[in-house]
């Protein structure tokens, strides 16, 4: 079955361009040719939350990312959609990477505060 080009951006990954001066757009675009950014609702209520949320928020709207509906735990949420999409996920969370590399599937992390990293892959299909 072949991976989709959707990237999803968890709620750490939004504040990676302020933190680290990192473009995630461009590099993530590098990664995955074409990709389609996306963010789930839950990630944007978490951001309200957070100090330095708001440029976070302002990312996802500069730069039109696909918002979509999520209920529950966001990390669960993410799970859920990168398996039911073949999608990979953009964060640094330690505990979500080991579920997503439980699925087989891709994520994108940051490497030496200073640029990304792709691993993993969609497995085939039954």
């Amino acid at each position: 079955m072949a991976q989709s080009n959707e990237v999803v951006l968890d709620t750490n990954f939004l504040l990676v361009p302020t933190q680290f001066k990192i473009d995630i757009v461009g590099e993530i675009k590098q990664l995955v040719p074409g990709a389609k950014f996306v963010v789930l609702s839950g990630s944007l209520r978490e951001l309200e939350n957070i100090k330095g949320g708001k440029t976070g928020m302002l990312f996802v709207e500069k730069n039109g990312v696909d918002v979509k509906e999520s209920r529950g735990h966001v990390d669960d949420a993410i799970v859920d959609y990168a398996r039911e999409n073949k999608a990979a996920v953009a964060t640094n969370d330690v505990m979500l990477i080991q579920r997503l590399k439980e699925i087989g599937a891709p994520v994108i992390r940051m490497r030496k505060k200073q640029t990304l990293a792709l691993e993993g892959y969609i497995k085939g299909g039954e």
